[in-house]
């Protein structure tokens, strides 16, 4: 077939070849695609796993006095994820076996700059002392 026929709107065209469906694999791409409305649900499960964890014990304990001990308890847990996610980066080396390493630099800039942090309480000025004594370090 020519360019010109190919381009020439008007002129019918039978295609000799057989219609090539695109796949993936063995499987024709239509059959990998989600309906739309699997989207949908997908979309409204994720949704419903992320926001109920979080609303349940809210309606659950908001019209209930707790006791002064676990409120207390409950407002050291942010302090305690943020050392689960924090100290083992300060005082070890290596990925697997991870080793014990008490002097190494991060841990030598967290301890002023955490002093700092319980002196002036801020955080702005901690984060700038943070940076520049990991700057003097390094």
């Amino acid at each position: 077939m020519s360019c010109e026929t190919w381009l020439n709107p008007f002129e019918s065209f039978e295609p000799s070849a057989p219609r090539v469906t695109p796949s993936v694999g063995n499987i024709p791409l239509e059959e990998n695609l989600l309906p739309e409305m699997d989207y949908v649900v997908i979309v409204l499960g994720m949704g419903a796993v992320t926001y109920l964890p979080r609303w349940l014990p809210l309606f659950a304990l908001s019209r209930r006095t707790l006791p002064r001990w676990f409120l207390d308890w409950l407002d050291l847990i942010p302090a305690a994820v943020l050392s689960a996610l924090v100290l083992p980066e300060l005082v070890t080396l290596g990925e697997e076996p991870r080793r014990l390493a008490l002097f190494q630099p991060n841990l030598l800039v967290a301890i002023p700059t955490f002093l700092f942090a319980l002196r002036t309480r801020s955080l702005g000025g901690t984060v700038v002392v943070g940076m520049g004594l990991y700057w003097l370090v390094s």
